[in-house]
């Protein structure tokens, strides 16, 4: 069974790389013509380079994307028991309960590539989206990036690109992972799969 989808490309000023709130109302944005309607399912990913400073190169993803955005049809495809190189932006929040003056309550925290729970963490978010962790090839530095909060106050974004070889175990689950994302605070920029090509 195949899974289609839209995907994009382009390049949009950069505005930094602290600041996910921005990028997420620029993404919305440009996917509701400027109405700024919250709840649409995409994922996106932005990459920057030395050579164009000025810019960072967007990848965009949903379902279906508006067409002034020129989205190219595309399919994905995993077969049970295939290994499949694989890139992850992986938003590395954690949360947990925990008492607080007497009541329970929700504690995020993050969790780093250095950190000796990381291959766990990493596993149990795979394994939750029809994958299964062979190896880890390759992670980059943990990236924290700030969002507003509207009532004031400040939240933020932990996340790492990693790089790894998986065991497809269920493929459905698998595919609809690669079009809807892995992990919290997608909205913000994260969860965003890639094949590795040999």
């Amino acid at each position: 069974m195949h899974y289609v989808y839209q995907e994009t490309s382009f390049l949009m000023p950069n505005t930094g790389q602290g600041n996910a709130d921005v990028w997420h109302r620029e993404i919305i944005d440009l996917m509701t013509d400027g109405k700024n309607q919250e709840g649409i399912q995409y994922l996106f990913k932005k990459d920057f380079s030395q050579q164009l400073p000025e810019s960072a190169l967007v990848k965009l993803r949903a379902k279906t994307l508006p067409d002034a955005l020129r989205p190219t049809e595309k399919r994905v495809e995993f077969a049970n028991g295939a290994d499949i190189k694989l890139k992850l932006r992986l938003c590395t929040t954690r949360r947990k309960k925990q008492a607080v003056n007497g009541k329970d309550k929700t504690v995020e925290s993050f969790i780093s590539p250095s950190d000796e729970g990381f291959i766990d963490f990493l596993s149990a978010m795979l394994s939750n989206n029809g994958f299964e962790l062979k190896e880890i090839i390759s992670t980059n530095d943990l990236v924290v990036e700030r969002i507003k909060k509207a009532k004031g106050g400040r939240s933020f974004v932990p996340w790492c690109d990693v790089s790894f070889t998986a065991t497809v175990k269920n493929e459905e689950s698998a595919s609809v992972a690669y079009i809807k994302g892995i992990g919290r605070k997608k909205v913000f920029g994260t969860g965003m799969l890639e094949v590795i090509s040999e």
